[in-house]
């Protein structure tokens, strides 16, 4: 699985996709990072590295889907 966080009107907003979509699908939401779900690395179509706090971002925002 792949990610962006975007930035949301001053949120930041984590986006999980399948691997077989390119993260530049993305382009348009102005991502402020990327990479992968296993939070290393980045994105070379967006050329972009992922971030330390990406994690918890994305930690926080699935588990208001499941608590």
């Amino acid at each position: 699985m792949k990610y962006v966080i975007i930035d949301h009107e001053g949120l930041e907003l984590p986006i999980i996709f399948d691997d077989i979509i390119q993260h530049s699908s993305f382009s348009h939401l102005k991502p402020v990072s990327a990479g992968v779900v296993r939070i290393c690395g980045g994105s070379t179509s967006l050329n972009l590295k992922s971030r330390p706090e990406d994690e918890e971002i994305i930690t926080k925002k699935l588990m208001e889907h499941y608590y």
